[in-house]
C-alpha cells in the first residue's frame, strides 16, 4: 500500500509539475485524508510520512500535539513563576524557595534573577516575560494572561 502511496506521489509531481500550487493542495489534501484515517496508527503514520519524504509539511495532529506540550510546559513555568513571586514578595531567599518548592536551586535562582527588577511587587506576568526573555523564548510570550 504504501508502495502505491509513493507511485501515487510521483505521478502526481510529474502530472502537476508546472502547477506548484495545485501540487502542494493536493499534498495537504492527501495528507489530511491519511491523518484522518491513521488516527490511532501512529506507526503507520511514521511510514507515510517517509513516503512523502518532507514534501508537505508535517500532520496537523503532530502540530497540535506539540503545541499542546509547549503549552503545558509554559504553564507549568509560568505556576512556578507565580509561586517564587509569592515567596519573595514574603521576604524569602533563594535557598529557602527551592527548599520549600523542592525545585532546582538553579530554576529558582534563574526565576529570582528575572524577579530582580520587578520587586517589591514581583508582577508574575512581567517576571514570567523576563524569564523567557532571559532564555530566549521573550516573543512567543507576550500575551501571557492569568
Amino acid at each position: 500500500m504504501l508502495a502505491e502511496y509513493g507511485n501515487i506521489l510521483d505521478r502526481l509531481e510529474e502530472a502537476l509539475r508546472d502547477e506548484p500550487d495545485v501540487y502542494q493542495d493536493l499534498l495537504r489534501l492527501m495528507y489530511n485524508v491519511v491523518e484522518y484515517v491513521l488516527r490511532d496508527h501512529e506507526e503507520f503514520k511514521e511510514e507515510v510520512g517517509s513516503v512523502m519524504g518532507g514534501r508537505v509539511l508535517p500532520l496537523p495532529s503532530d502540530r497540535l500535539r506539540e503545541e499542546r506540550a509547549e503549552g503545558r510546559a509554559e504553564g507549568g513555568d509560568l505556576k512556578l513563576v507565580s509561586l517564587v513571586c509569592r515567596k519573595l514578595r514574603k521576604g524569602k531567599i533563594v535557598e529557602v524557595i527551592a527548599d520549600e518548592l523542592e525545585e532546582d536551586i538553579e530554576e529558582i535562582r534563574s526565576i529570582c534573577a528575572a524577579a530582580e527588577a520587578f520587586a517589591p511587587d514581583y508582577d508574575e506576568e512581567q517576571v514570567f516575560r523576563k524569564l523567557m526573555e532571559m532564555r530566549g523564548k521573550g516573543s512567543a510570550n507576550e500575551n501571557v494572561q492569568h
